[in-house]
């Protein structure tokens, strides 16, 4: 994640990077248009560390609001999985109806996915399965993460 962060420094010196835990989630301060910004970083990450990633940046207000959308209040953040997604959502619903169980609750908001998994995001097969029930490239973080990176945005 240093290593992430030196790149971003050095291709927005004035971003201010920022990583929670080793997950890939970055928070940087650029000008410009989020798709833009996107491929300018997977480019680079590309030429620098010699692998392809999927980038996907995420203005900080439209972040925000996409995690006040969650609609679950749970004891439990680890049991809700926000994924975030590339494009808009091209459901599966034959595929969603064949691996929810009544221990899954999806809703959608805008280009995020809200995954409840009452028994848990590693025994749910919907859960596992997701970027071919959406349709999309995606990316999943708990809420605990989601709400982690709210706070450092709110720094």
């Amino acid at each position: 994640m240093g290593d992430l962060r030196a790149l971003t420094d050095r291709l927005w010196p004035n971003g201010a990077s920022r990583t929670y835990i080793a997950s890939g989630n970055l928070l940087f301060d650029a000008d410009g248009d989020a798709a833009e910004l996107a491929e300018t970083l997977a480019r680079e990450i590309t030429r620098t560390f010699g692998f392809d990633v999927p980038v996907l940046v995420i203005e900080a207000a439209q972040f925000k609001t996409l995690v006040a959308s969650c609609p679950y209040d749970v004891d439990e953040p680890k049991t809700v999985h926000g994924y975030f997604c590339f494009d808009t959502p091209q459901l599966d619903g034959a595929l969603l109806n064949s691996l929810k169980t009544v221990d899954d609750h999806i809703t959608i908001a805008d280009d995020i996915i809200w995954l409840h998994t009452a028994q848990g995001f590693s025994k749910s097969k919907l859960a596992e399965k997701m970027i071919r029930v959406a349709g999309v490239s995606l990316t999943a973080r708990n809420l605990n993460s989601c709400r982690k990176l709210v706070e450092m945005l709110d720094g």
